[in-house]
């Protein structure tokens, strides 16, 4: 799995997620600090990366509809140090199977998660 991290996520999370075994980048190593939206998704899409992100706007399935990119995590967390957005992502990951992600919307909570998953088998990856 490859991501890409917002600009609203700690760059220390893509140093946790490459402990994990993951590749990922930030968007200010890709010259993406301060894109909009669109830009940023292009650049997921682009290159088979799921976003991981905190903007609420990502979630809008009438703008990013599941099976359109390759897949949107949305943290949705009162709190956001570095240490509970880990443990929070950590858990998610060995909660669910990696291929729910590809392709869809997750809203990931504390201490739950959502999966907004692509309806037809034609998938966009």
């Amino acid at each position: 799995m490859k991501f890409l991290l917002d600009e609203n996520i700690s760059p220390k999370t893509v140093k946790f997620l490459k402990s994990l075994g993951f590749e990922a980048v930030h968007v200010r190593d890709v010259d993406l600090r301060g894109a909009s939206d669109s830009e940023v998704i292009k650049f997921a899409r682009e290159n088979g990366l799921i976003l991981i992100t905190v903007d609420k706007g990502f979630t809008n399935i009438l703008h990013y509809p599941p099976n359109t990119h390759h897949g949107i995590i949305r943290l949705k967390l009162k709190y956001m140090p570095s240490k509970i957005v880990h443990s929070v992502l950590e858990r998610f990951f060995k909660a669910v199977r990696m291929e729910e992600i590809k392709g869809n919307i997750i809203i990931l909570e504390k201490d739950r998660f959502r999966i907004r998953k692509k309806q037809d088998t034609n998938s966009f990856i």
